[in-house]
């Protein structure tokens, strides 16, 4: 259509010139002279990043490009939120319309993306903060979080109903079974089964003690602690 405005190229990443996905951290320069929230790169990115979170049994490392998205469109929706409403009866307003549309895509994904690891902290908080390398995998605001969740839901079963428990019933940070064989933490689950697709060749590979021969483009299904380390290092994704 004649006067649409084409969407602007692909922003340039930092880490040498790279593009091949495995480096999620965007240059001021990107940041500054592109259409971000337009960029299809973008948002491809934030988006293997948020399935990934949502299917991993695991609590992954924070992805904190998440917080510069966020921060700049946000910046770019008050701003276009500001520009006087045409109704799309311009080039100019149903161009606007159109950039609110994808802001609106990023947000969706962001807020997805935390609500998945919000649901990890919930369920295995007790775990993850028993843990310190699982700890340095949060941000500073789900530390938080996790940190004030385990205390005020540990003092709510305490005043509630744990204290009618047998004594070997009440602690509930308990990890490892003890004489009882009772274990009261909530772990996740490592060897439950996920759909993987491998992102480069990898070449012979170790899984449940056989040996298969992995490359880029092949979809697996395995127990998801053969693969984790594929997953941490980009060289695999789940869907």
């Amino acid at each position: 259509m004649a006067g649409i405005p084409r969407p602007p190229p692909r922003p340039r990443r930092s880490g040498g010139g790279r593009d091949d996905g495995d480096d999620d951290t965007y240059d001021d320069e990107s940041l500054g002279t592109f259409e971000f929230e337009m960029n299809s790169a973008v948002l491809a990115d934030l988006k293997r990043a948020w399935i990934n979170e949502r299917l991993a049994p695991e609590i992954l490392h924070y992805e904190y490009q998440f917080s510069t998205v966020t921060a700049h469109i946000s910046q770019k929706q008050a701003e276009l939120e500001a520009q006087p409403r045409t109704d799309g009866q311009t080039t100019e307003g149903l161009f606007r319309d159109f950039r609110l549309m994808e802001i609106e895509r990023f947000f969706f994904i962001i807020r997805a993306y935390h609500r998945a690891r919000l649901r990890k902290l919930e369920v295995n908080g007790a775990h993850i903060l028993g843990d310190p390398a699982l700890v340095a995998r949060l941000s500073t605001p789900e530390l938080e979080f996790a940190t004030q969740y385990l205390h005020l839901t540990q003092q709510h079963y305490l005043r509630s109903f744990v204290q009618s428990l047998p004594e070997n019933f009440r602690s509930l940070d308990r990890e490892g079974p003890g004489q009882d064989g009772f274990d009261m933490v909530v772990r996740p689950n490592l060897s439950a089964h996920v759909l993987c697709r491998i992102n480069e060749n990898i070449g012979v590979f170790e899984v449940n003690h056989d040996r298969v021969d992995l490359r880029a483009g092949e979809v697996v299904m395995v127990p998801y602690h053969a693969v984790r380390t594929l997953i941490y290092e980009k060289r695999a994704e789940l869907l």
